[in-house]
């Protein structure tokens, strides 16, 4: 073993012509400076640490806050089932994949509703209890129009009242079917015929009416019997004055 005279100020710093270390596992004793030019240990002088250690100013740091210690629950995530008990698991998204590579992003808009890839989530167990004023639909050019009601009830699309079957029915109240109708136009009269009622056994005929000239004497009932009680034809004649 070398000798090695020691130096000390009294003070904070000492200051040593050589300074050795012992090998834990070989018991030898390796100069200092050996060690830093490589000498016979694997050892050396380090100036450009990777990441995430740094050297400033001679000060040897490490920046682990993009780490996270290997006893947290993260390190689990795929390998066992994880309780993360009464923690709280918050993250701006979820990336979803199927087995097929397909993927899809779970995000929340600021009204608290669920979106995939944008794309608003209805749940399943709200069909029963949701009530949106309104029902925004768009087509394949990019036209939205809206679906909702008016305050009777009635539903109103693109601003305009939807026929429902019993709006129809008051509707059609009011007109007859054309079956049915047909029918009863069967029983009316042209506009060329009689529009008063008929008397019963009343016959038609399309012969014109002329009403003759004359008319025998039997057509007046009791005509001919007060004729029969009259004087017969008086014959007048003239007198002369003198006659008398």
């Amino acid at each position: 073993m070398t000798n090695m005279p020691l130096n000390l100020n009294n003070q904070n710093d000492g200051y040593y012509i050589n300074v050795f270390v012992m090998d834990p596992n070989t018991a030898l004793y390796q100069e200092i400076r050996d060690l830093r030019t490589g000498g016979v240990s694997s050892g050396g002088f380090v100036n450009s640490p990777t990441l995430p250690m740094s050297i400033n100013s001679g000060v040897l740091s490490i920046n682990l806050s993009g780490y996270i210690p290997s006893s947290h629950a993260a390190n689990n995530i795929g390998n066992v089932k994880e309780d993360l008990g009464d923690f709280d698991l918050r993250t701006q998204s979820v990336t979803l994949e199927n087995p097929n590579g397909v993927t899809g992003i779970m995000t929340m808009d600021n009204g608290a509703h669920l979106l995939i890839n944008g794309q608003g989530v209805i749940l399943v167990d709200l069909f029963g209890v949701w009530a949106p004023l309104q029902l925004r639909l768009t087509d394949s050019s990019g036209n939205v129009r809206l679906l909702n009601t008016n305050p009777f009830g009635a539903p109103i699309w693109d601003n305009q009242e939807l026929a429902t079957i019993a709006i129809m029915s008051a509707i059609l109240n009011n007109y007859t079917p054309t079956l049915n109708l047909t029918s009863m136009l069967s029983l009316q009269a042209n506009s060329s015929q009689v529009l008063t009622n008929v008397p019963a056994n009343a016959l038609f005929t399309d012969t014109l009416y002329v009403h003759p000239s004359q008319h025998p004497i039997a057509t007046i009932t009791g005509l001919q019997t007060e004729l029969n009680a009259k004087q017969d034809t008086l014959t007048a004649c003239r007198k002369q004055y003198n006659d008398f």
